[in-house]
C-alpha cells in the first residue's frame, strides 16, 4: 500500500456531527435525528438538506437554509478541533513516505481554516467543489488515487460513513471503517472496522507490511 486517503468529517474532526445538528436544529426549529444524519455523510451539506426535509436540492428551502446552515458554520468552524490521534497517524505515515490524501464532502473554505498549516502534510485535499459526482459514487476516491499518482489498489481508505465506505469500495480501494459516530452494524461494507485511533493506527501499518 503506498496511500492513505482520509475522508474528513468523522474521521480528522469528530465535532463536525454535532454541530451540524445543533445548527440544522436551530434552523428548522425542532429536533434533528443524528443518526439519520450521520448516515448520510459523505455528501456535501446541500443534499443532506435536500434528503433530510424531502425536497429537491434547488427547492428555495433547501437553498435557503443552506445559505443560514453556511452563515453558522462560518462562526462555528472557529471552535472545531482536529483530533489529536489521527494527525499524529499523519505525521507517522509522511515519515514513512507514504502518500496521503483527503477527499471530503465537506466545502473547501472550510476545510482550509479547520485544516490550518495541518494541510500541508497532505499532498492532495479534494472537497465536493472538486467533484462532478460526489460520495457514494467512486468519483471522489478515483480523483484522489490519480492526483496522487497511484492505482486504487495501492490505497487505503479511511471513513466512517456508509456512503464513504461504498464509494471507496467502488473505486476499487482498501477501505477501513472506524466507529466514531455511527455503530458497526451500518459500516459492515467496509473491510475492515475498528472502534478507536489506536487499532486504526495498528491495522494501516500492518496492511501497508503485508502489501511489500
Amino acid at each position: 500500500m503506498n496511500a492513505v486517503i482520509f475522508d474528513f468529517d468523522g474521521v480528522l474532526t469528530t465535532q463536525t456531527l454535532d454541530i451540524a445538528v445543533k445548527e440544522l436544529g436551530k434552523i428548522l426549529g425542532k429536533p434533528i435525528d443524528k443518526e439519520r444524519i450521520a448516515l448520510l455523510e459523505g455528501t456535501p451539506i446541500e443534499g443532506i438538506i435536500s434528503e433530510y426535509i424531502g425536497k429537491p436540492i434547488d427547492d428555495p428551502e433547501v437553498i435557503e437554509i443552506d445559505r443560514k446552515k453556511l452563515e453558522m458554520f462560518r462562526k462555528d468552524r472557529k471552535t472545531i478541533k482536529l483530533q489529536e490521534k489521527p494527525i499524529e497517524l499523519v505525521k507517522k505515515l509522511n515519515k514513512k513516505g507514504i502518500k496521503l490524501a483527503i477527499a471530503s464532502g465537506s466545502r473547501k473554505e472550510n476545510l482550509n481554516e479547520i485544516l490550518g498549516k495541518t494541510k500541508n502534510m497532505f499532498k492532495i485535499i479534494l472537497t465536493s467543489e472538486d467533484f462532478n459526482k460526489n460520495k457514494p459514487d467512486p468519483e471522489p476516491y478515483l480523483t484522489a488515487a490519480k492526483k496522487l499518482g497511484v492505482t486504487p489498489s495501492e490505497c487505503i481508505v479511511i471513513e466512517n460513513a456508509p456512503r464513504g465506505i461504498e464509494s471507496a469500495k467502488a473505486a476499487g480501494m482498501t477501505c477501513i471503517a472506524i466507529t466514531t459516530t455511527l455503530k458497526a452494524t451500518h459500516l459492515k461494507k467496509a473491510d475492515i472496522i475498528v472502534n478507536d485511533y489506536d487499532q486504526l493506527e495498528k491495522t494501516i501499518f500492518e496492511l501497508i507490511e503485508a502489501k511489500k
